[in-house]
């Protein structure tokens, strides 16, 4: 049997033009991420904004003793760790640097970036087309984020956050607009634990187009991230939360910061498996504190109300 042979079953489910489409945009991505071509680099990719985080020689406030503690308890790194999909070139730009390397099958590989020098700089982790997972990103501090590249990619894990209680990201203070991951179709697993300068909302539902006045196209439908089996923010500040209407979803962990939610056709979703509050680093045990939300939807999902309003 041919080596990776799978790779090419789903082609095998659709038509003849299907299958030419799927051939040639695997072919076009696997030559453009291996040439590394500048406007490549800036499509097929995750882009965000990083800052090289320093310790304050003489902190002052209480600002300076948690990025402190923070880089002590997740030092700042340049490595990036990547899983592909299938036979690709991936890599990661921050700056003017680029580095990339061929991954064979679903192959898990690192590439070393100097980041010292980053100051808001733009980074792209590209080949996003044939990435299924990405490693923390906690590390890199990052903020910025355009998700719009992760449209129809196979990534199926994002993680931002860091179970560290000393955790402290400042830099996603700068983020004014609400993340929306809607088009993450693939996506199994988010994580902003202790992400607690991030005080907006997350989208994971579908979306309509949106046109403007005069009927041109603004942003694109979405069919939202249904694969989604395990959400932690706890630690965040997190205003709202939008989920899909049904889905395989098996842990959700929310920050009292959510105020509304609605939990839709959620058949794996347990009561161990869902906490609204904190996590006590003392007990090791999550503590909830339901009397902060204000309204809550819940249908034909398997979580005893009785404990949420009691």
């Amino acid at each position: 049997m041919l080596k990776h042979a799978g790779v090419k079953l789903d082609a095998a489910q659709g038509s003849r033009e299907l299958d030419r489409d799927y051939f040639i945009t695997n072919r076009l991505n696997y030559l453009n991420g291996k040439y590394g071509t500048e406007s490549h680099q800036e499509k097929d990719c995750l882009e965000y904004r990083m800052t090289y985080l320093k310790k304050i020689e003489n902190p002052v406030t209480e600002e300076d003793i948690k990025i402190n503690k923070s880089l002590e308890a997740v030092p700042p790194s340049g490595k990036f760790t990547l899983t592909s999909a299938r036979t690709c070139y991936a890599g990661a730009k921050v700056g003017a640097t680029f580095a990339n390397r061929k991954f064979e099958g679903e192959q898990t590989l690192s590439i070393d970036i100097d980041v010292s020098s980053a100051d808001g700089s733009e980074t792209y982790i590209t080949g996003i087309s044939s990435i299924a997972e990405i490693e923390s990103l906690a590390d890199k501090y990052p903020y910025g984020f355009n998700f719009n590249g992760l449209a129809g990619s196979p990534v199926r894990k994002l993680i931002l956050g860091d179970h560290n209680k000393d955790y402290y990201n400042p830099n996603l203070s700068n983020d004014v607009i609400a993340f929306d991951l809607s088009m993450v179709t693939y996506l199994e697993e988010f994580n902003m634990e202790n992400c607690s300068t991030y005080n907006k909302g997350l989208n994971f539902a579908a979306k309509n187009a949106e046109y403007d006045s005069f009927g041109n196209l603004i942003s694109v439908a979405t069919t939202g991230c249904n694969n989604l089996k395990t959400i932690n923010l706890l630690g965040s500040n997190v205003s709202s939360i939008n989920l899909p209407s049904g889905g395989i979803l098996e842990e959700l962990r929310l920050p009292d910061s959510v105020r509304s939610l609605k939990l839709d056709s959620f058949v794996e979703l347990k009561d161990d498996n869902f906490t609204v509050g904190r996590f006590n680093y003392d007990t090791d045990e999550y503590e909830n504190n339901f009397l902060k939300l204000s309204n809550i939807y819940i249908k034909n999902t398997d979580i005893d109300s009785y404990n949420i309003f009691k």
